[in-house]
Parts: C-alpha cells; structure tokens; sequence
C-alpha cells in the first residue's frame, strides 16, 4: 500500500509539471544598491519580488542580494557584480555578467543548474561553489564540471578545490584551496546569510530565518505544511489495513494505466463553460500518454491580451507521452520500487513528446535521449545525457521550426498579480526565428504571448489565501480548483501585431482530477479491505 501512495504522488508531480509549474526566483535579501531589470527598465530591488527569465539583479559598492531557487536553492551576489536569468525549469541557466556569485544548489532528481560567465561555464546537480567573471571556481561542497567559454577544454573540480581559466582557454589542473583562500572567501562572505559562512557559527539558523521570512514565503510554508498533512493522513490509511501485502495485490489488481479517465464541468476565466476529460493511458509495456481534452460549446475571449479567433465550438487537447528504455511493470504501484532498484543511467526516458493544439494550430517538441559523448542539435559533445528536443509551430500557412539559436536582442515582458496574491501572470517572449519545414519555405519571427490562471469551478480567479485560509482538505480542495493556461502568436510584439495562429490562440484549462481518482479510488478500496479483515 504504501507503494500505492508513493506512486500516486509521483503522478501528481508528474502532471503538476505538465500544467506549468517551473522554476521560481524571488529576492529574499537585498543590503545597499540592488536594482532589478525588468521588462525593459531598471527599478529599485524589493524582499519577494519574482525574478524571470531574462531578467538581470546588478549590485553596487556595499551592496549584495540573496536568491531563492525553487524554496531550496540559494544564489548570493556580490557587491559591484551584475547576474542575468537566461533560463528557468529542468535546467536553470544563470549568466553572470560581472563580478562574483556564490551558488548554494539543492535540485530535485534530473534538475540542472548551470552558471555562465563571459568565460567558463559551470555545470552541478547539487553543490556550493563561488564564480567568478574572471573565470575562477572554488567548490566548497560536491563537484562541479568546468569548462572554458567554447567548450574546448573541461575538468571536474571536487570539494576543497579550486581553478580558474588560463591562457588561450586552458584550464589548469584543481588545486586544493590554501589556507589564505579559505580565510579570504569567509572575509569576503562574511556579510551574507548565516548559510554563506563557514562551519562553527554559534547562532540558530532555523530561528533567524523564521524572524527574516517574508509574508509570501510564509504562505508557501502553509502549503507545504498541508502537502505534509496530507502525506501523513495517507500513511495513517496504510497503517489502518492488517493485511497491507494482500491488500496491494488486490488494490493493484484492479486499478491499471488504461483504466483511468476522468471529466469536469466547470466555467473557465472567460465564463465559458467548459468539459474537461482525461486519459492516461499505455500505448505499449515502454510508454505512457496523459491526454487533457478541453471542450466548449461556445468561446468568448475575456483575457489581458487581444483575440482575433472565432467564437464557436472548438476542442484544445495537451497530449505527453514519454517512452521509457525499458519494460515499465504493468501495475502504477509497482513503479516506486522498480525505479528505485535501477543503477544511475540504466533507466531513462528514450523520448518525449509534448504538443498542444486547438485542431488548427498546433505547437510540438519532439524530444529524444542522447548519452553523454554523443552530439547534440548543435553539434556539441554531451556531458551527461540529455532530451535533445526539437520544437515545431503549424498553422493552416505551414509548418516552421524554432531556431533554439537565434540570439534576440530583447527581453520578456511579464506580469502577475503577486502584489495582491492574485494567481495570475502574463508574458510576452522575446523574438522567436521560425525556419519554414517541407513545403514551407521562408523564416518568421514572433512573439508568443502566454497567460496562466489559477480558477475555482465558476471561472473565478483564485488568490492565494483561498489555499492559506481554508478549513478543506486538500483532496477537497483539488477538485474545486483548476489551471488554465493561454497561448496566441503575433508578428510583433503588441496585440495590434497581426495573429500568427490561425485560430486565435489555445486556451487550455487543466484538472487534477485524474490523479484524486487514482488516489480516491486507492483510500476507498483500502477502507473496504480493512474492514473486511476486522
């Protein structure tokens, strides 16, 4: 049973990762001259502001800023250094323009984060190291992998060492960091967050942090106070069942991949009234398919952009499908314990498949699993193994292919409802190239222009204190709650641009409602069993 559990919580990660849910930056400390750029101008730096893609945080003399990564990773700048957020999710790509950061990592399984200077990059998966823009490391905790600017020269630097790049790109062999070195960074750090600082501090970390803690990041302990709660009422199902052994077989018996679908009624952020359906099904013993069809009668368009569609019926379905390299056991419940028992690198996903599409236009990454030594769509030698994607827009003028490597010039335009705790944002991308594909022929550039809401069944928008100050339990909760996600395309950058989508845009709104089935299903039968056996 309690392979049951872990595994229906590793389908509700799974499918929260799905709705959008990626990496999150927020200020936690900012001492003298902190600024922030955004969306094309420079402000004053605040506790808990968001911090997004292409956005930059610059420090003057005296000054400094801490960074959160994700509630568990911690980023410090330095004084007089600049440092730009080239990327956030699986991998998180900081840029440090100027000066120095030191980067204490704590990722989940499969995350990535990566530091890049004007002339090195430092790749980890967990650790802390200070860079710098000179090329200099010192890792005072894991390793991390090295590499000059062009990618022609690399080392692993291990914990107590240190490096920096050479003449013409070299990279000198690590050396263990001297006594001075060590004295000279805890001087240098010393005014940063009691995490920053050396072993031996007599001061209690948990109870300064609890006095530094901003309104906002108490919420997030609330939610994850709730997650724990729930985790635990799980556990006390378990432990309620005699026969826990018996009680797994004839649970898992019962409850496969295919059997489940799910659907909900409900309006979305527009008012219209929407059918959600679900499927998460096997095509075959390697490869699992989530399916979320988002059906209307009818579609007005009431969001923050401008909508150039039609207002009739029309079908918006998200589809993920990952092929594994090995034979997955039939039973979800058996998944927990099989991946645990496979070595690193011997159970992977082969290949991934994502597209959305509103029946017109249709957005798909196609992605597939290259080991390390093997090239990636650049041409570059891998490190480590990686989903080498490629990613596609169709709309009834053809098929067109992203250049990953068209450098634009400019940067997001995002915004969001934090100040109020409302649970919206909005952003418009930088320029995107598109290389036409087959018959196709040309190159567009666009912007694509995303909302994301947070909704209750009457299309409300939801606030974060509807999460904070309830007396629900969380499966209650979940299945009053939804996510509704907005993608259009323009040739340009403003809503009098001209649409690229020939439809409008895709209007996705996304449930959790399969996952409360598996789970509800599995705390139903588990009841039932252990009265049986009373």
């Amino acid at each position: 049973m309690k392979k049951a559990i872990v595994g229906v919580l590793l389908v509700i990660s799974s499918l929260f990762i799905f709705t959008g849910l990626f990496a999150d930056v927020r200020i936690t400390k900012s001492v003298g001259n902190v600024t922030v750029y955004q969306n094309n101008i420079w402000n004053n730096a605040s506790i808990g502001m968001a911090i997004g893609q292409q956005d930059k945080i610059k420090t003057g003399p005296v000054s400094r800023a801490e960074l959160l990564l994700d509630g568990e990773s911690k980023i410090w700048v330095n004084e007089n250094s600049e440092v730009e957020v080239n990327s956030l999710g699986a991998e998180s790509i900081f840029k440090l323009i100027l000066g120095k950061i030191r980067n204490k990592i704590k990722l989940a399984k499969g995350g990535k984060f990566t530091v890049k200077t004007p002339v090195s990059v430092c790749a980890v998966r967990g650790t802390e190291f200070v860079a710098s823009d000179k090329g200099e490391i010192y890792v005072l905790e894991g390793n991390v992998d090295f590499s000059n600017g062009e990618g022609t020269d690399n080392t692993n630097v291990g914990e107590g060492q240190g490096t920096a790049i050479g003449e013409k790109g070299t990279i000198p062999p690590p050396a263990p960091l001297t006594s001075e070195q060590k004295i000279a960074m805890e001087q240098e750090w010393s005014g940063f967050d009691e995490d920053a600082k050396q072993e031996g501090s007599n001061i209690d970390k948990k109870e300064e942090k609890k006095k530094e803690k901003t309104q906002e990041e108490a919420k997030k302990d609330i939610l994850k106070d709730e997650i724990q709660t729930l985790k635990q009422e799980l556990i006390e199902i378990v432990n309620n069942i005699k026969s826990e052994a018996q009680a797994t077989r004839e649970i898992a018996n019962e409850i496969k991949e295919a059997d489940f679908a799910t659907g909900r009624t409900l309006k979305d952020i527009h008012g219209n009234v929407v059918r959600v359906e679900q499927q998460l099904i096997r095509p075959d013993s390697q490869t699992m398919q989530f399916l979320n069809f988002t059906k209307r009668d009818g579609y007005v368009y009431n969001g923050k952009f401008k909508y150039d569609g039609t207002s009739g019926n029309r079908l918006d379905v998200l589809e993920t499908k990952v092929t594994f390299n090995k034979r997955l056991p039939e039973q979800l419940t058996e998944w927990p314990g099989f991946i645990a028992n496979q070595d690193e690198d011997t159970f992977y996903p082969q290949s991934v498949y994502v597209r959305l599409t509103n029946q017109t236009d249709t957005i798909e990454s196609i992605g597939e699993s290259r080991a390390a030594g093997q090239l990636d769509n650049d041409g570059k030698v891998l490190k480590d193994r990686t989903i080498c994607t490629n990613n596609y827009i169709t709309t009834n003028a053809g098929k067109w292919k992203f250049d990953e490597n068209y450098d634009a010039l400019d940067n997001a335009i995002t915004a969001d409802g934090e100040d109020a705790g409302n649970l919206w944002s909005t952003a418009i991308t930088p320029k995107i190239k598109l290389d036409g594909v087959g018959d196709t022929s040309g190159t567009k550039y666009i912007y694509m222009f995303t909302e994301s809401y947070a909704i209750n069944n009457n299309g409300k928008l939801l606030n974060l204190n509807d999460f904070t100050n309830t007396s629900k339990d969380p499966f209650t909760l979940m299945k009053e709650v939804a996510a509704e996600g907005i993608i259009s395309a323009r040739e340009g950058n403003t809503i009098s641009s001209p649409s690229f989508f020939s439809k409008g845009n895709l209007d996705l709104v996304i449930t959790p409602d399969i996952v409360i089935a598996i789970a509800t299903k599995l705390a139903t039968q588990a009841g039932e069993i252990a009265d049986s056996v009373k």
